[in-house]
Formats: structure tokens, sequence, C-alpha cells
């Protein structure tokens, strides 16, 4: 299964469909304990995380991608690997 965490609603639905119609089974989150809930199932081969996703009351994407490579659930040979994607800001 491929992840994708990202928060902004068109570009999740975009990169989702476009996965899923080239045959892969994709989840779509929106914030990073979602990411982390979904990862615990073991049946992840891919997550794409936005970086910038904002934390509020919940976990952020940065601290979502720290809590990912560190975490001691699984051993690094079986940690999904991380396409990270990001806006930059608009001045």
């Amino acid at each position: 299964m491929i992840v994708v965490a990202e928060n902004d609603d068109g570009t999740r639905t975009v990169l989702a469909s476009a996965l899923a119609r080239c045959g892969y089974d994709v989840a779509s989150v929106t914030d990073g304990q979602l990411v982390l809930s979904t990862l615990a199932s073991g049946k992840v081969g891919l997550l794409i995380l936005d970086l910038r996703m904002p934390g509020h009351e919940r976990l952020g994407g940065a601290a979502a991608a720290g809590r990912t490579r560190r975490s001691t659930d699984h051993p690094p040979t079986t940690r999904p690997p991380v396409i990270v994607i990001s806006r930059a800001e608009r001045s």
C-alpha cells in the first residue's frame, strides 16, 4: 500500500487518484497521527509525506517523518521509503 499524507485536499486527491489509476492500493491521510497509525498496520510499502503538514492539535508532517525514521517498531530494513513533498511559501 502507498500512503499519501497531505493536508491539502486537491493535492492529496490528485496524487491518490493517479496512483490508484496505475493499479496501486492507496490510503490517504491528512495528519501525522494518521500516518503513524496507518504505518502500524505493517502493510505500507511507500509513504508520500507533506513535510509542511500542519500539526495543530495533531502531529504535523515534520514530526511524523522524524518518528517514522526513529521508530523501533520495525527494523530499518522493513521501514517503508519516504518521499517528502512540500510547497514553497508564497510571498
